[in-house]
């Protein structure tokens, strides 16, 4: 059966792999967000994900999860406002 979250997981291994080591830190899923409204292709990816999962905040929190298992982060150390992006209002900063 199909992951009905297979496009984000997608989305989110692309999104990484053209991140610097350095941007692979605690701030992660922020660089991911960043990175997918500013690109074209991806916001575009992004959107479809949206509009198929049902409503943006499932798309974000899926990107937060996928994100979190491909870069290898276990926890969370706090939740802070999202500067620089509008896809979301705030994200996890991994520990």
């Amino acid at each position: 059966m199909a992951l009905k979250t297979q496009g984000v997981k997608n989305l989110v291994e692309e999104v990484i792999s053209t991140l610097a080591a350095s941007e692979r830190g605690e701030h992660v899923i922020r660089n991911v967000f960043v990175a997918i409204e500013g690109c074209p292709t991806w916001r575009a990816r992004y959107d479809l994900e949206c509009r198929g999962l049902g409503e943006p905040w499932i798309v974000n929190n899926w990107i937060g999860k996928w994100t979190r298992e491909c870069v290898g982060h276990q926890g969370v150390k706090k939740q802070v406002a999202m500067a620089g992006c509008s896809l979301a209002g705030s994200y996890s900063v991994l520990g």
